[in-house]
C-alpha cells in the first residue's frame, strides 16, 4: 500500500496522492501505524519439573491486552516450552525488522549462572549448569532480537523469582551454587534499549497474591498513560511495586536513551517514538473526528466494557449515550451474576445482591439464598421467606455464616484446602499489616501438614457483626470448637477468630485475621 502511494505522488501530483492518503485511512479500523509497534508477550506458568507458578499465564494475557488497546500488533504465547520459545523468537525477529518500536514482556522462571542471565521455558528440568545452554534461552539472545527495531526497545521482566532449580544445579566442582538470587545486572549492547526488571539484580520478586504480581500490577496502570515517558513510566512503575511489597521489592531499569520524550503511548499532538504518525488512540475508542454513529455501532459490536467506556468518554452527551450507558449495565449485571453463580454460595448471591438489589437476576439470587439457607440452618419455607425480602439485615448475617463456615472454616470436613480467592491481596494478619496472601497460603499449608485431621464447629450464637471501616467492610467475630490431630498427637479446645471481610466479586474476602485459644479441653 505504501509503495502504491509512492507511485501515485511521482505520477499524478499532490491532489491524486492525497485522495491515495484518504483511502488508506478509510480502509482500514486500525491506525496505520499499528504494524510499527510490535509486541511479543510470553507468560509460563505450567513448569513440569517444578511447582507451577499461579500468576504468568495471567499477567501475560492482561499485558497483551493492554498492549493491543494500545495500537501493538501483539504476538501472545502461553506455557512455551525449548522449542517453542525459540519458534517465537523467531517469528519476532522477523516482525522487528519492520518495527520502529518493539517490547518484549516474558512472565514466569528467570536464573543467572556465572553472570549470565536464562529465561526458562516449562520443560527445563536443570539437573546441572551446564543444561542451561541446552534447555534455557539465554537473555542476550532475546536482546538480540529486540535490537533489530528502529528506534525504542523495551524488555520488561517479571522473572526474578527465587529459583526452584537451586537443588539441582550442580557446578563443575561438585558444590551447590546459589542461583536464586534472581537476574545479574545487564548493559544491553545497542542503542535505545531498555530492560525492566520486576526486581533489583542480584534479589528477587513475588509471584504474587494477587490476580497478578506486584510488577505486572503496576505495569497495567501506567502502561497506557498517553505521553508518558518510558523512563518516567518505569519510575513510576517502581514506586508502586515499593508501596504494594512494604519496600520489599524493588524493580529496575537498565539501558540508556537519547534526549527526548520517548514514550510508549503517545499523546496528544505528540509524536510517536515509533513514527512521525499521528498520536495513537486504543482501538476501543472513537478515532479522532470520528462520526458518532459510526463509533455507536463499533462499540455495540465489540461488546466490552472497554468499547462502552470508550465511547461515553468520547461522546458523553449524545443521543446514543444513555443506551450505551444501559448496556454497559446490563454487562456489569451480567459478569456480576456469573461471578455469583460460579461460587454458588450465599456469600456470593449476597454481593450481588448487594451490589445490584433491582438487578436482572435479583429474583434469581434471592431465590438461590433461601434455598441455600434453608439447606444450611434447616428453616424451611421462614428462611425462604425472609430471603425473598431482599438484602436484609438477616440474609447480611446469613451470608457472613454461611462463608466462615463453608469457605473459610469448612465445617463438616476433616482435610483441608485453603483457598486463595478467600483472602486480599495483602492482609493484616494477627497483628502483622500488609502480609502478602501468598505467604498466608504457606503458613495455612504447614498448619494442616502438622494437624492433617482437623475439624472446626462454628457456635452461630456467638457471632457478632459491626460495620467497619471502608465501604462494603465488615467487623466479625464468633467462637468454634476445634479438634486437631497428626499421626503422634491431639488436641480440642474452644477458639475466638476475628475478622474484617469486605465485600468482593462474587462473595467475602477476608482484608484482616486474628483470633486466639479460649481454653483446651
Amino acid at each position: 500500500m505504501i509503495l502504491s502511494l509512492t507511485r501515485m505522488r511521482r505520477g499524478k501530483g499532490p491532489a491524486l496522492a492525497l485522495l491515495a492518503a484518504l483511502f488508506v485511512l478509510l480502509a482500514f479500523d486500525a491506525p496505520v501505524w499499528a504494524a510499527q509497534r510490535v509486541a511479543l508477550v510470553i507468560g509460563n506458568s505450567a513448569y513440569r519439573k517444578v511447582p507451577q507458578l499461579s500468576n504468568p499465564v495471567r499477567d501475560a494475557k492482561a499485558i497483551a491486552a493492554v498492549l493491543r488497546r494500545m495500537g501493538y500488533e501483539v504476538s501472545l504465547k502461553t506455557d512455551l516450552d525449548y522449542d517453542g520459545m525459540r519458534k517465537a523468537l523467531r517469528a519476532f525477529s522477523r516482525q522487528v525488522t519492520r518495527a520502529d518500536v518493539a517490547v518484549l514482556y516474558f512472565a514466569g522462571h528467570g536464573m543467572e549462572a556465572k553472570g549470565v542471565n536464562y529465561l526458562i521455558p516449562v520443560d527445563a528440568e536443570l539437573k546441572d549448569a551446564a543444561d542451561l545452554d541446552f534447555e534455557a534461552i539465554s537473555l542476550k539472545k532475546a536482546l538480540h532480537v529486540v535490537e533489530r527495531a528502529r528506534k525504542l526497545k523495551v524488555v520488561m521482566l517479571d522473572a526474578c523469582r527465587d529459583n526452584p532449580f537451586v537443588a539441582r544445579m550442580q557446578m563443575a566442582n561438585g558444590q551447590t551454587r546459589s542461583v536464586a538470587r534472581g537476574l545479574a545486572r545487564v548493559e544491553p549492547e545497542g542503542s535505545g534499549v531498555l530492560v525492566a526488571y520486576a526486581a533489583r539484580a542480584g534479589s528477587t520478586a513475588d509471584d504474587g497474591d494477587g490476580e497478578h504480581s506486584p510488577f505486572t500490577e503496576a505495569l497495567l496502570k501506567n502502561l497506557p498513560t498517553p505521553g508518558l515517558d518510558v523512563r518516567l513510566l518505569f519510575g513510576k512503575v517502581k514506586d508502586d511495586v515499593r508501596r504494594a511489597t512494604g519496600a520489599r521489592q524493588e524493580p529496575f531499569i537498565y539501558g540508556s536513551l537519547g534526549g527526548g520524550t520517548l514514550a510508549l503511548m503517545p499523546g496528544d499532538g505528540q509524536v510517536a517514538a515509533a513514527a512521525p504518525s499521528p498520536a495513537p488512540v486504543p482501538p476501543q475508542a472513537p478515532a479522532a473526528g470520528e462520526d458518532e454513529g459510526v463509533a455507536f455501532q463499533r462499540a455495540v459490536a465489540q461488546g466490552t466494557m472497554d468499547a462502552y467506556e470508550g465511547y461515553l468518554r468520547k461522546f458523553p452527551h449524545s443521543d446514543h449515550a444513555a443506551k450505551v450507558r444501559a448496556l454497559a449495565a446490563m454487562l456489569a449485571d451480567g459478569q456480576a451474576w456469573k461471578r455469583a453463580r460460579s461460587k454458588d454460595s450465599i456469600a456470593g448471591y449476597q454481593s450481588y445482591l448487594i451490589v445490584f438489589p433491582q438487578g436482572a437476576y435479583a429474583a434469581q439470587a434471592r431465590r438461590r439464598v433461601a434455598a441455600l439457607q434453608d439447606a444450611l440452618t434447616g428453616e424451611g419455607r421462614g428462611g425462604a421467606a425472609q430471603a425473598s425480602q431482599g438484602s436484609q439485615p438477616g440474609d447480611l448475617r446469613a451470608a457472613i455464616l454461611s462463608f466462615v463456615r463453608r469457605e473459610w472454616m469448612q465445617e463438616g470436613r476433616t482435610s483441608h484446602v485453603v483457598r486463595r480467592d478467600n483472602y486480599a491481596p495483602y492482609v493484616t494478619y494477627y497483628g502483622k499489616h500488609g502480609v502478602p496472601r501468598g505467604r498466608i497460603m504457606k503458613d495455612k499449608a504447614r498448619y494442616f501438614r502438622r494437624w492433617p485431621y482437623a475439624s472446626y464447629k462454628v457456635d452461630a450464637g456467638t457471632l457478632e457483626i459491626r460495620p467497619a471501616a471502608g465501604p462494603g467492610r465488615y467487623q466479625v467475630s464468633f467462637e468454634y470448637d476445634y479438634e486437631v490431630a497428626s499421626s503422634k498427637k491431639s488436641s480440642a479446645g474452644r477458639g475466638l477468630a476475628q475478622l474484617t471481610l469486605e465485600v468482593a466479586s462474587g462473595g467475602f474476602r477476608i482484608v484482616s485475621e486474628g483470633g486466639r485459644v479460649l481454653r483446651k479441653y
